[in-house]
């Protein structure tokens, strides 16, 4: 299979390089018209470049290639390419589309006239469950099915659809595109992760929009989108609670009665002396500090002049006796 490539491209970088594909495989095709290989290279750019028309014929004419030669490599090869003419053909209007003719078995005996056999079809899109979320960047769609390898899953991407095939463990094949996609993508940004339980697709939007589903019906104008914008506040989560509270609002209430809280006694002389320490200059908060440190504790000067110049003796409140500790 051919998968979107993981590298970060722009658009326009993107297109640059399956064009060159095309005429670089209609450059072989020319010198090699009996090549097996190149037809499909061919459909695939074509694909990449939603021109699904011509890639269904390149593919179309790479299986009639196939079926006439006798090489083992080629019968895989014949599987993909009635996979990819399926694909191709959920993209193009009923007249467009082409058919897949049941190779006949040369080797089978003579039978009677019967229906024409089935045309094979992917597994019906119920099959496998998915859903999706998105972010104001991206789009992720999930589908859940178990034990796949990265070889079971195929996932193509244009600006503005998206096709995954899965190989189911039953043998069928899942296979759903959705498109036109809501808001196109940026494909070079575009990535899909195999798990042990799902397959995770992610789509990189090309504007940061709020989709309301995955596809755009054909009656929506794209003025009607909504532009997604940063929140302004924090969001509101869901809660069983009758009535939802407003933390930011409590801890901004709580900080501001605290700053307005008044102070008594002790408690509001301190709260003075640190509001003056605090807002002092270097001079005035060195005298403080040598004041109260020298004198015990019961003086307190904010004049650097005078307690720098000498000791600051201990003054004890009226009625009590001044008293170096332990005497």
């Amino acid at each position: 299979f051919f998968f979107a490539p993981r590298c970060k491209m722009s658009d326009a970088d993107n297109e640059m390089h399956w064009l060159e594909v095309v005429e670089e495989s209609k450059g072989k095709l020319a010198e090699d018209p009996k090549n097996t290989t190149l037809p499909f290279k061919l459909g695939s750019a074509y694909f990449h470049l939603e021109e699904f028309e011509a890639s269904v014929q390149a593919f179309a004419s790479g299986l009639e290639l196939v079926r006439q030669s006798d090489k083992t490599e080629d019968k895989e090869l014949e599987k993909k390419y009635e996979m990819w003419i399926r694909k191709c053909n959920t993209n193009l209007s009923e007249g467009k589309q082409i058919q897949i003719d049941v190779k006949p078995n040369p080797d089978a005996a003579p039978a009677a006239p019967a229906a024409p056999a089935p045309t094979p079809t992917p597994a019906a899109a119920s099959a496998v469950r998915h859903e999706w979320f998105q972010t104001p960047e991206s789009v992720t769609v999930t589908f859940f099915c178990k034990e796949r390898q990265e070889s079971d899953v195929c996932v193509e991407y244009t600006s503005n659809s998206l096709c995954v095939t899965i190989k189911l463990a039953t043998g069928k094949e899942f296979q759903h595109t959705f498109g036109p996609l809501y808001t196109d993508v940026i494909v070079g940004e575009c990535s899909h992760t195999v798990g042990k339980y799902k397959v995770e697709v992610k789509l990189k939007k090309s504007k940061e929009v709020q989709w309301k589903n995955l596809e755009r019906s054909d009656d929506e104008p794209a003025a009607g989108y909504v532009t997604s914008t940063a929140p302004t506040t924090r969001p509101a989560y869901p809660s069983s609670r009758p009535q939802k509270k407003d933390w930011d609002k409590m801890v901004a209430d709580v900080i501001k009665d605290e700053a307005e809280e008044k102070e008594e006694g002790d408690a509001a002389l301190n709260k003075l002396f640190r509001d003056i320490y605090a807002k002092a200059d270097e001079n005035t908060r060195r005298a403080m500090n040598k004041s109260f440190q020298e004198s015990g504790g019961t003086v307190l000067s904010t004049n650097w002049e005078e307690v720098g110049a000498k000791h600051v003796d201990g003054t004890p409140p009226k009625g009590m006796e001044f008293k170096k500790y332990g005497e």
